[in-house]
């Protein structure tokens, strides 16, 4: 059973979150005219390999 997360935008550190279970995913990204560039991903192995949904909330 796949499961939706809220996606949560964070400026402050560049990266797009999922809270789960105490842990945070994350996606680095960099912005620039016109577009925005994904750097990096970080899924902690406690809560890695599952299928989801991502709900993308509080996006600016």
């Amino acid at each position: 059973m796949k499961k939706n997360y809220d996606v949560i935008d964070n400026p402050t550190l560049n990266r797009f979150e999922i809270h789960e279970e105490g842990h945070i995913a994350y996606e680095k990204y960099e912005r620039f005219e016109g577009g925005i560039a994904y750097v990096s991903t970080f899924v902690p192995e406690a809560i890695g390999g599952r299928e989801s949904r991502v709900s993308w909330l509080n996006m600016s």
